[in-house]
């Protein structure tokens, strides 16, 4: 299910640099909007936004904790960590954003996603 959302959040970059205007023009932090977001961005995937289920945010920073399903698996609880860009919501790859870390450690120096986002995040993307 990982794999299948890295290959979304790719898509969903070169969407956004596309999108101009026509995306959520109001980008505040909140369940709906990102939602909404979120919905967009799977619309052409075999992937199902099935719930979400917390948001978290700090500055132009978000994670958001929702249970996907499709490609015939089970539904999967897992974050997404998305940026502020101007007036959208673009879905970051955790590869790109988490920084270089091994499991266990602490926060990396490499590491673009807040502090106060990065182990609920990072830690289990």
């Amino acid at each position: 299910m990982k794999l299948a959302l890295a290959g979304v959040a790719v898509a969903a970059l070169v969407l956004s640099g596309c999108s101009g205007s026509s995306a959520q023009p109001d980008a505040s932090c909140d369940s709906e909007t990102l939602r909404s977001t979120f919905e967009m961005i799977l619309h052409d995937s075999d992937m199902t936004l099935t719930s979400v289920d917390a948001v978290e945010c700090s500055g132009e920073w978000a994670v958001v904790h929702a249970t996907l399903s499709g490609d015939g698996a089970s539904a999967v609880s897992e974050p997404s960590i998305f940026e502020r860009v101007g007036a959208d919501w673009v879905l970051k790859a955790p590869e790109n954003v988490c920084g270089t870390f091994a499991l266990g450690d602490a926060r990396p120096n490499d590491a673009v996603v807040p502090e106060t986002l990065w182990e609920s995040g990072c830690t289990s993307a």
